[in-house]
């Protein structure tokens, strides 16, 4: 068995609720923009391919990869819709662009569960 993400693992302690995992439907029960998180995932590929050495031996395949990123976007944009703009990393390779597009896109807060 693989060691999944912890930004997987954390996703899915907060929002384990959300049973379908396809863009499509996390793009909606989040309302986050379609272009943004296709976006990111094309990234989480791409980045699984051209940086092989980055790539932990846990991770068997590129969406894998690309998906833990996919969470990891949509927890930030929540973040962001809260106003933790300081606790979202800013770095170069880092989806930030794509985190504000989608937080200011709208003000919705799905429910977490606690």
């Amino acid at each position: 068995m693989t060691r999944r993400s912890k930004f997987t693992i954390s996703f899915e302690k907060k929002y384990g609720y959300i049973k379908s995992r396809k863009l499509k439907d996390l793009q909606k029960a989040f309302r986050v923009k379609s272009k943004d998180i296709n976006t990111v995932y094309e990234r989480g590929i791409g980045a699984y391919y051209n940086n092989p050495s980055s790539v932990r031996s846990s991770v068997d395949n590129s969406v894998q990869w690309a998906m833990a990123r996919v969470y990891k976007f949509l927890l930030n944009v929540i973040k962001y819709r809260k106003g933790d703009f300081d606790k979202i990393p800013r770095s170069a390779g880092s989806d930030y662009k794509y985190v504000k597009s989608s937080g200011e896109f709208n003000d919705y807060l799905p429910k977490e569960i606690n």
